[in-house]
């Protein structure tokens, strides 16, 4: 069966921060009169991310998961496949090749996402298997991830879940303050949207189970300019980061939270 799928690639220009404490405390202590945080949503990000024994994808600068999110307000269930490359202090902008329509893919009779489901909800980790077969008869697949890894000669068949991911993630909007007395911001409207930001408080793995004895946890703050002008948008983000940088509870960081889970476990 062909996978047809609505396949993308973006290119994501943020900003990164490990973070001391948790986005509820974050805005408590919040007093900066040039900025203000909205809520926007919140969700439950549950990832599977594959690599080949050798983890030549990781050293190609690379990762690839399988992503189930769960809308925490909705209770609906999103799927998608992603291979995203690693930012560094030379690259600044992250590439993401995305697949999420999955209404018609199966593995025999069963669908990829009851698949994902089972791994998830019944810790199923027979039904992996499935999944690797899913991801060989990709080999050749059209869509943008794949066609990605065919170009870095990754092989599909030698894909394995490598390392269990699960966010907990409150999206933003960050808008200028009524109450700024910013010279450099007096232009800008009120209403209008600065950056879209987000805290992940994650839970990494190397068992489905998370076990407490073997997991790394990572609170980030992860912020994306919005600006068509660099410019502008440089100098206002500028003044946006010294805000959230003044009391040391926020490190800036380029290293995605996958990334920093393979240095934890040292596995490579």
């Amino acid at each position: 069966m062909a996978f047809h799928v609505k396949a993308k690639s973006n290119d994501e220009d943020q900003r990164k921060y490990t973070s001391k404490v948790t986005a509820t405390h974050f805005l408590q202590g919040y007093k900066n009169k040039n900025f203000v945080f909205t809520y926007k949503t919140n969700y439950k990000a549950q990832d599977i991310y594959f690599d080949t024994d050798q983890f030549n994808l990781f050293k190609t600068g690379y990762s690839l998961r399988m992503r189930r999110v769960k809308d925490l307000t909705s209770n609906k269930f999103q799927y998608a496949i992603q291979l995203k490359n690693e930012k560094n202090k030379y690259k600044t902008i992250r590439k993401e090749f995305e697949g999420k329509d999955f209404d018609f893919q199966y593995v025999d009779t069963s669908k990829v996402t009851q698949i994902v489901d089972d791994i998830w909800d019944k810790k199923d980790k027979n039904k992996l298997n499935e999944l690797y077969r899913w991801l060989y008869r990709k080999t050749d697949s059209v869509i943008s991830p794949f066609q990605v890894l065919k170009s870095l000669q990754i092989k599909t068949i030698y894909l394995k879940a490598v390392v269990f991911g699960v966010s907990e993630r409150k999206r933003y909007v960050i808008r200028k303050s009524k109450t700024s007395e910013n010279k450099d911001l007096e232009s800008l409207d009120a209403e209008l949207i600065l950056f879209e930001s987000s805290f992940d408080e994650s839970v990494f793995s190397l068992d489905l189970n998370h076990k407490i004895d073997n997991q790394l946890i990572i609170n980030e703050f992860e912020v994306e300019k919005k600006f068509k002008n660099k410019k502008t948008g440089k100098k206002i983000f500028k003044i946006f980061e010294d805000s959230i940088l003044e009391n040391n509870q926020f490190l800036p960081i380029v290293d995605s939270k996958y990334k920093q889970a393979i240095q934890f476990f040292r596995l490579q």
